[in-house]
């Protein structure tokens, strides 16, 4: 195998692992929002009676944690976008891998 050929194969299972990375990072992200949601969504009394306004701080807390969780799902989106691009401009380069 040439360095050439050798580097090439490298190169690919280094992509196809950070695909995976991202992947599951998204999945991961995915499954904490929906857990935020389910949270959000249950009534005070499930937290217990600790009165209204420990509850609207906890659901004041929870809403700026989710929307900064939505802001990092948007990030990872644009990233895997331009991985993506990236990757297809090192196979134009490399050529058939």
């Amino acid at each position: 195998m040439t360095d050439i050929e050798l580097s090439s194969a490298e190169l690919k299972k280094a992509v196809q692992s950070f695909d995976s990375a991202l992947s599951a990072l998204e999945k991961n992200l995915g499954l904490a929002i929906e857990k935020m949601s389910n949270v959000m969504e249950a009534k005070p009394s499930e937290h217990g009676d600790n009165g209204d306004k420990s509850d609207l701080v906890l659901r004041e807390e929870l809403a700026s944690a989710r929307a900064r969780e939505q802001e990092l799902e948007h990030a990872i989106t644009e990233a895997k976008g331009a991985l993506s691009l990236a990757i297809d401009d090192i196979r134009v380069v490399l050529g058939p891998v």
